[in-house]
């Protein structure tokens, strides 16, 4: 690192030395055109919806698009980061999580992370450890939504009143409610609606609520796509010579697949504190399974060494050099695709795992 020309790393960057800027305020990393024009190993550049805003004020910066580059520094090993390309005059930079990432800067004044910790799990396995950033907070599957369809003759139904919540739960009811709304999963509504369904609040063992609605009378006006799930057999049928595995799990499955607002209004439900709709494929609705696993079967289509099953997705390979290429394939597209996971619940490099575990 050069101190003396300000926070500054020279970094080999798809084969070709890049000079950046080291940005601990920026949550992005930035390769000017020109620059990304030049690396000897150029990846391909994706369109993104993602905007940029400059330091301090609300104008956005104009975008080419993003790509995965392998960057390497001096120690350590090679990492592969998102980088968004903007047709600018301008310094490669890098942002703070990159940085941190790379070890090109040490947080001070901390703790070590305790050997239980989801950042500690991650660093057990070098492929996963290139990817922390889908790991944490519900996804957004960009490219699919699901618009809820009833049936013609269906009969209406509006709860007038919500059902009673023990007075111990109400305040983790109300803090559940806003969590919720500032992931994006539901929002207040104040319209009327011809459908409302009751909210039933389920204490959860770290002490926490998970809001679960009861969608009975929807669900019997629901028209289902009749999308076939896989059996276990076909799942395992191409596991020949299948040494090394890997399992995902969708962080809040059903959460990640955003519905159209046309219907969002079918999933209004009443609580103590006002009523509220899903912007998300909320639990319980009778076709999520299905819905769900189309979304994900189609994200890895064609990907050599891979199966989903609804939320959870087996990745394997006869050696571990083939397991871990495979393993960044799949990992590239969910991060491409807006899919995070749940990092307790997966399971990284080993020879045997549990997969489809019938109850």
């Amino acid at each position: 690192m050069d101190n003396d020309a300000g926070w500054t790393a020279s970094l080999m960057t798809c084969g070709t030395s890049v000079q950046y800027k080291l940005d601990t305020g920026a949550q992005a990393n930035i390769l000017p055109r020109e620059t990304y024009g030049r690396l000897s190993q150029r990846p391909a550049l994706k369109k993104t919806q993602t905007k940029l805003l400059t330091y301090g004020s609300s104008s956005t910066l104009p975008v080419d698009g993003q790509c995965i580059c392998q960057v390497a520094p001096e120690k350590g090993g090679a990492r592969y980061l998102r980088f968004f390309v903007v047709p600018l005059a301008a310094e490669p930079l890098l942002g703070l999580k990159s940085c941190q990432d790379l070890g090109l800067i040490k947080r001070l004044c901390t703790t070590e992370a305790p050997e239980n910790s989801d950042v500690f799990k991650a660093a057990e396995n070098s492929v996963a450890r290139d990817y922390i950033d889908i790991f944490t907070g519900i996804g957004h599957v960009k490219r699919y939504s699901y618009t809820i369809q009833v049936k013609k003759d269906s009969t209406t139904y509006a709860a007038t009143a919500p059902r009673r919540v023990p007075y111990p739960l109400l305040d983790k009811v109300k803090a559940e409610l806003q969590r919720m709304v500032e992931s994006g999963v539901i929002e207040e509504v104040t319209e009327p609606t011809a459908w409302v369904s009751p909210m039933v609040p389920v204490p959860k063992k770290n002490g926490s609520v998970r809001i679960c609605v009861d969608l009975t009378r929807l669900n019997h006006s629901v028209q289902r796509e009749q999308f076939q799930l896989p059996t276990a057999d076909q799942l395992f049928a191409s596991l020949h010579g299948a040494k090394y595995f890997s399992t995902l799990d969708a962080a809040s499955g059903f959460y990640q697949i955003p519905l159209s607002e046309d219907c969002s209004s079918l999933t209004t439900f009443i609580s103590p504190f006002g009523r509220y709709r899903f912007k998300r494929l909320p639990f319980g609705i009778t076709s999520g399974p299905e819905v769900f696993h189309r979304a994900m079967q189609h994200i890895l289509a064609g990907q050599a060494g891979a199966e989903c099953y609804m939320d959870g997705i087996l990745v394997w390979g006869s050696t571990k050099e083939e397991h871990d290429t495979r393993l960044r394939d799949v990992l590239n597209r969910c991060r491409d695709e807006g899919v995070k996971f749940n990092l307790s619940k997966c399971v990284f490099l080993k020879q045997q795992v549990k997969f489809l575990v019938m109850c």
